[in-house]
């Protein structure tokens, strides 16, 4: 859960074990400092680096990403794969206005109750 002046703004989450801070992670950089709304950061492609040097990716993430890692002394997986399933609810500090995102690897979707 994030907060700003004291009253909730963000609270996501996901299934995954040991991805999950990592899965977390990527999707509130991506709103934070890529200023993506909450639905894009959450279909973004991820990756994972649990035990250096193998890395998990997933389909979509730039090739010169792993050409990057690959460089560092990474060994990128052959294959992508799916890393995690975040569902999130983003509160506009301005308006009051909730808005939420699910995360298509999986089942689920976003509902609203008035």
């Amino acid at each position: 859960m994030i907060l700003e002046g004291g009253r909730p703004r963000l609270a996501l989450g996901s299934p995954g074990g040991p991805t999950i801070v990592t899965v977390v992670l990527q999707v509130l950089l991506r709103i934070l400092d890529d200023r993506l709304d909450p639905q894009a950061a959450v279909n973004a492609p991820r990756l994972f680096a649990g035990r250096y040097p193998r890395v998990t990716w997933e389909q979509g993430l730039p090739p010169e990403t792993l050409v990057g890692l690959t460089a560092l002394g990474h060994q990128p997986a052959e294959q992508p794969t799916t890393i995690g399933s975040v569902q999130l609810l983003m509160i506009d500090p301005d308006s009051g206005e909730w808005s939420g995102a699910a995360d298509p690897r999986r089942d689920g979707t976003v509902i609203t109750v008035d």
